[in-house]
């Protein structure tokens, strides 16, 4: 064989190795991708406590299963790695209900950090629409992320006894209960003290000025007479 045949040779070997290395990577990206995406339903449980859909919840259960049949063929063989994968789907609903109770732990433990950012917007003459904003701006965790979803609700232009309704159904502990009871007549209470002007009533009439009586007839004068 000459050497230009083996110079082409040896190129298709390569460009038949490098199609193949770039199937690999994207496989191998694909694959990174999908169990990302099985992962993100823990990630939104433990951070935002959404609960999962249909989707995330049924690639979560083949991520899991796939685990624990891996880690039961490695520890004790076929006998023990076909009941560990049944296990999966299990583990994985178990998991995310753990993820989902842990988040409502600390939203609750934070009530009372929410509590006190709105009454020191409140105070300083601030609506509760906005004072809700600033709170969620000032914390941090799944406090923050719960006022914030208030608050951008509240900018779509939802009215202030839902999204408060919905925040309340969200954190479903009693501290939640409490904190937006007392929001709500605040609400409540400022819409009482609102001018009826500021709530688009017509603003109440001005008394009318009483017109001032018509000049009288000149009075005639008197002369006085010079005593001599």
């Amino acid at each position: 064989m000459s050497a230009a045949g083996l110079m082409a040779l040896a190129a298709g070997a390569a460009a038949v190795g490098g199609a193949w290395e770039l199937l690999a990577a994207v496989e191998r990206a694909r694959a990174w991708a999908w169990i990302d995406a099985a992962l993100r339903a823990l990630r939104r449980a433990h951070g935002e406590g959404r609960p999962p859909t249909a989707p995330e919840r049924r690639r979560l259960a083949v991520l899991a299963t796939g685990c624990l049949l891996g880690a039961g063929w490695i520890v004790g063989g076929p006998a023990l790695a076909v009941p560990a994968a049944v296990a999966g789907p299990a583990l994985a609903a178990a998991l995310l209900r753990a993820g989902r109770r842990r988040y409502r732990a600390r939203l609750a433990a934070g009530a009372a950090g929410a509590a006190r950012a709105l009454a020191a917007s409140l105070a300083a003459g601030r609506s509760v629409r906005s004072a809700i904003g600033e709170a969620a701006a000032a914390l941090e965790g799944p406090v923050a992320h719960e006022l914030g979803r208030a608050a951008a609700a509240l900018a779509a232009g939802e009215p202030t006894e839902a999204a408060l309704e919905a925040l309340r159904r969200r954190a479903a502990s009693p501290p939640w209960d409490a904190l937006i009871s007392g929001v709500a007549l605040e609400e409540h209470a400022g819409d009482e003290r609102v001018p009826r002007r500021a709530r688009g009533a017509p603003p109440p009439r001005a008394p009318a000025r009483a017109r001032p009586a018509p000049p009288g007839p000149p009075r005639p004068r008197r002369w006085r007479c010079a005593r001599s």
